[in-house]
């Protein structure tokens, strides 16, 4: 969905959510699916401080709710997404390490759980704790092997774990792993795709970095503190931030709940 869509969807979505509450109360079904799908709307237009606002507020309402339901956890991990984007990455990590240890119960194939493991390793990674990023990831890559080697998820969290390698110095473990995710884009997907630029893009980056030498080559992890890793150049940088699970695949969820929630409401209000 463009973000003009998106923005003609927020329009809707206020004019439910300007309604009184003595109509619409705060826990009204209604009004916390919208409240929902505005939030995601407010995100994909990065308006990131209002979708923290809203968020906020549904997790306040949300806490009448067991722990462990999974609309409330999947708010939570939305909150912490947008902290993340926000810059607030403390905020993110907090929220997130909350949501993981109520998701300990559950299977360790479980989508939530595995997501909110991927949105952990990111933030972990955007606060400098590169170690425990690629403990993460390295378990989740595990853990989705039985997925299908083309699937969405199990691609990003690979291409993920391999911009943490490069950026922990791991050059060749990098290089090889996104060898692997390269070859199944350019099978899967057009040239010039989005998801498919991403992996190319990461690949190509490490493999022309100046610094780059054979010496680097060795596939075992850097034996220098953490802080000492090589750091992450500025055109790298950026694909992390435009092409996580958050970004590319997030967004596209985003679009599919805008949509349907604009046409639930549009349906709610039709006339009968």
């Amino acid at each position: 969905m463009p973000r003009k869509q998106a923005r003609e969807a927020l329009t809707t979505f206020q004019c439910v959510l300007d309604m009184p509450k003595e109509l619409l109360l705060d826990d009204h079904g209604l009004r916390r699916a919208t409240q929902t799908q505005a939030a995601r709307a407010h995100l994909k237009i990065y308006q990131m401080s209002d979708a923290i606002e809203i968020l906020k507020h549904e997790t306040k309402i949300e806490e009448r709710l067991p722990d462990d339901d999974q609309d409330r956890l999947c708010t939570q991990r939305t909150l912490a997404m947008a902290y993340r984007q926000n810059g607030q990455i403390l905020q993110a990590i907090e929220t997130l390490g909350h949501v993981a240890n109520i998701e300990a119960k559950l299977a360790d194939n479980h989508r939530g759980q595995l997501d909110t493991q991927h949105a952990l390793a990111l933030a972990y990674l955007d606060n400098g704790h590169v170690s425990q990023t690629i403990k993460i990831f390295e378990r989740v890559v595990k853990i989705e092997q039985i997925l299908p080697e083309d699937k969405v998820s199990r691609l990003e969290t690979q291409h993920d774990l391999a911009f943490a390698y490069n950026t922990g110095g791991r050059r060749a473990v990098a290089i090889e792993l996104l060898g692997h995710v390269v070859a199944i884009k350019q099978k899967n997907w057009p040239g010039g795709h989005s998801f498919r630029f991403a992996s190319e893009s990461l690949l190509s980056e490490i493999l022309e970095d100046e610094d780059y030498s054979g010496d680097s080559m060795s596939p075992q992890a850097s034996t220098e503190p953490e802080m000492a890793a090589k750091p992450v150049t500025r055109k790298a940088s950026r694909l992390i931030v435009r092409f996580p699970r958050e970004s590319w695949w997030h967004i596209s969820k985003l679009d599919q709940h805008v949509g349907e929630g604009q046409a639930c409401l549009v349906g709610a209000f039709r006339r009968p």
